[in-house]
């Protein structure tokens, strides 16, 4: 899974296998081949990016100071900016690619995804970025990814302050996903976006039905100041009366509540213990206040008994010394060790490829062969029928990704 290659090869595995289970590990793993080639290109891209920015400067400054090699300063800017739409075109096409030929994996999405966030980071081309999102949750309605995507076009268009298209895409979630665990929240954020639209009418709607769903959540005591400030506003006076007695009584514990408390009796309770909340924050500074001193004066006894303990000390580092030096003499040792093992586990790897690279093609010729009989073929001195090529296959497939892991992990020492 390291080069260009990757891709062509698991492809031509999963038209060649049978069974449905070893055509989802050859997708899967041409899905994810295709992924890697893409954030290559995109690394690419960005490097030529930084490059043609820099040549775009330098082009300036060449202009201003009407230097001869302005014109041929701008060719080049230009040369790098059409490299750079090239490979970021050739990243978004192995995305794409990925996406709509092996649509039943679980990545599938997920190169959807990364193709959205590639056309709004790089390219900023937000309509395109929308247009990526939508196709996603069109064609992957049933996809973790789906519901997750909605909110976020939603919050994207709150940002840019298009509160129409950010109240449709909360509306659609609400619709398409009605039970999930983050309704509460996106109710909670479409009422907020009805109240910056100016529709207070339709912030309470969102609000009640906020309450109705869990009317004993504790975050109610804030959708109830809400609902009370709201209804104010809409002269709907019996309302808010309604919600302000709810929210003194269930939520009496709440800032919330302290802050719109009309009874005489019970704001003297209140009093009284906020006055007895600040005698308990005295008493915990003060307690604060003995364990620092407690703390330094530990700390000065430690220094003293360091000072008396202080030879015994130096040689005990001293020690630890010569124990470092023969610990970074084994660590070189392991290195070149690794060192060796690495070139040997490169060329098996090389040898691999050839091997998988020339079984894929015995095993097409002889599922073409329609000569009669069930298609065998013979391949490293032995004779194989399709259904073993497939398991044979999927074992020198299982063995180059286990190389190439081992690689890596190597690479990392």
């Amino acid at each position: 899974g390291r080069d260009e290659d990757a891709p062509a090869v698991y492809r031509a595995a999963h038209q060649a296998v049978r069974s449905a289970r070893a055509k989802r590990y050859f997708a899967q793993e041409a899905v994810d081949a295709l992924r890697g080639l893409s954030q290559r290109k995109l690394a690419m891209a960005s490097s030529v990016r930084q490059e043609a920015a820099q040549l775009s400067g330098q082009a300036r400054s060449a202009e201003q100071a009407k230097a001869a090699n302005a014109a041929e300063m701008s060719a080049r800017a230009a040369e790098k900016e059409q490299a750079m739409k090239a490979l970021y075109a050739e990243c978004l096409g192995l995305l794409e690619q990925a996406a709509a030929e092996f649509v039943s994996t679980d990545l599938a999405a997920d190169c959807l995804l990364q193709a959205a966030q590639v056309r709004l980071h790089h390219l900023a081309d937000a309509e395109a970025y929308v247009g990526t999102l939508h196709a996603l949750i069109a064609r992957f309605p049933a996809s973790t990814r789906a519901p997750a995507c909605r909110r976020q076009l939603a919050e994207f268009f709150f940002g840019r302050r298009e509160l129409a298209r950010c109240i449709e895409e909360y509306r659609a979630y609400l619709k398409d996903y009605p039970g999930r665990e983050e309704t509460m929240e996106v109710r909670s954020r479409l009422a907020q976006c009805w109240i910056e639209a100016g529709d207070k009418a339709q912030a309470v709607q969102e609000l009640e039905a906020l309450l109705a769903a869990a009317p004993d959540r504790p975050a109610h005591a804030a959708v109830l100041a809400q609902l009370i400030d709201l209804c104010r506003d809409l002269h709907l006076d019996g309302k808010a009366d309604g919600y302000l007695q709810l929210l003194l009584h269930r939520y009496a514990y709440t800032p919330e509540a302290e802050k719109r408390e009309t009874d005489p009796a019970r704001q003297k309770q209140r009093q009284v213990a906020r006055e007895r909340l600040a005698g308990l924050g005295a008493e915990q500074a003060s307690l604060h206040a003995l364990k620092a001193k407690h703390a330094q004066k530990q700390e000065k006894d430690l220094v003293a008994n360091w000072e008396v303990h202080f030879d015994e000390e130096l040689g005990k580092m001293e020690d630890r010394s010569k124990e470092l030096a023969k610990k970074t003499y084994e660590q070189r040792v392991r290195a070149e060790k690794t060192r060796i093992e690495l070139a040997g586990l490169k060329s098996r790897a090389a040898e691999y490829d050839a091997l998988v690279r020339s079984f894929v093609e015995r095993m097409k010729a002889a599922e073409g062969n329609v000569s009669g009989g069930e298609p065998t073929f013979a391949f490293a001195g032995k004779t194989f029928t399709l259904p073993q090529a497939e398991i044979q296959l999927k074992s020198y497939l299982v063995e180059l990704k286990a190389l190439s892991a081992r690689m890596e992990q190597l690479s990392e020492l």
